[in-house]
């Protein structure tokens, strides 16, 4: 099982309002539970959340901008605090990267480091720890990769792709050889882990010519970058250099706007639906709604869906899980709330 790292430095319940304009797919659901991430704390931000599959147990983590992770349990009754970790010992740094890697929990911080905790044995002690670090030195920004089968030393690192700081790196959901990385310098490239010889293992470098902040995949063989600046870039062919991208938008809220008269103030993240062959796009208003957007043949996101009564300030974080027995969205925000979402 491999590992990479890049970057280590995105109640008052009412029911969901909803519009639908286009496909029938789109989940309907509605606000089950609020709860705050520190109790009495409104002024914590939740940055960051992942969850397991729901053919496995459901189970929900956060991170927050006071350094801890809660873990949630999603019973009948909504999200339960099952425990909480310190994600840095010396309480430094704050977690900029949350994952679970089977029955693992991975967290990126700040601080440097790379942390694993088992979630069967409820332990707030890190089973692993990584050192890391992807903020560019001198000229250098490093991918670090490891397996974690093979200790705590890197089996490999890239340090020639990328010209500047290293803020999102992702695998492709269905190969544990695939790597995808986005920088601030605008690039998005694509490594194949069968060689650590960075050469060798750079399969197509795509210019999104804007900082990019996040990055994914759908689709057949699609690549996607959000950027700093609002934009969205999609590829029809990740491994192919060279290539003019399917679908491009400099600043989404402003076509969003132009078009449906929909206010957008941010975007969180693309979500892509397997089940369904479907790209849908998040974003938000400062005042807590959360806009989905559905891209139709993976182009142009039109507004589908309005969350509301869940938040009172920006989204930082969403997690989604489709399965054959429904949807399930949470979503964590800067008023310290995390809302769960269900059928």
């Amino acid at each position: 099982m491999f590992g990479a790292c890049a970057n280590t430095r995105g109640i008052q319940s009412r029911d969901m309002a909803l519009t639908s304009k286009s496909k029938p797919t789109f989940p309907k659901l509605t606000l089950k539970s609020s709860v705050e991430f520190d109790s009495g704390r409104r002024e914590i931000y939740v940055l960051c959340i992942t969850g397991t599959n729901k053919d496995l147990d459901g189970t929900i983590a956060a991170s927050g901008s006071n350094n801890c992770i809660n873990v949630y349990t999603n019973r009948g009754s909504g999200l339960e605090v099952a425990y909480q970790i310190e994600a840095s010992g010396r309480g430094e740094g704050v977690v900029s990267g949350l994952e679970w890697a089977d029955r693992q929990l991975c967290a990126s911080s700040t601080d440097g480091h790379v942390r694993l905790w088992d979630t069967r044995k409820s332990s707030k002690t890190p089973t692993s720890t990584f050192q890391a670090g992807s903020d560019l030195v001198g000229e250098d920004a490093a991918i670090y990769i490891w397996d974690l089968r093979m200790g705590r030393d890197p089996i490999g690192q890239f340090t020639e792709s990328h010209s500047d700081d290293i803020v999102a790196v992702q695998f492709k959901p269905d190969s544990t050889y695939s790597l995808a990385s986005g920088s601030t310098d605008g690039l998005v490239c694509l490594f194949d882990l069968h060689t650590m010889e960075e050469e060798e293992a750079v399969i197509s470098v795509k210019n999104s010519e804007a900082s990019v902040c996040k990055v994914g995949f759908c689709g057949l063989n699609h690549l996607y970058c959000l950027t700093h600046e609002g934009g969205c870039v999609v590829w029809e062919n990740a491994e192919v250099c060279g290539v003019e991208p399917l679908y491009t938008d400099r600043n989404v809220k402003n076509t969003i706007q132009d078009e449906f008269g929909v206010d957008i103030d941010y975007l969180v993240d693309y979500h892509y639906q397997s089940s369904s062959d479907e790209l849908f796009l998040v974003g938000g208003d400062n005042s807590g709604g959360v806009r989905v957007l559905h891209c139709e043949d993976m182009k142009s996101p039109k507004p589908v869906g309005l969350f509301i009564g869940g938040h009172t300030a920006t989204v930082r974080a969403l997690y989604w899980d489709s399965t054959v027995d429904g949807e399930t969205l949470v979503t964590g925000g800067e008023d310290g709330l995390v809302c769960l979402w269900t059928l």
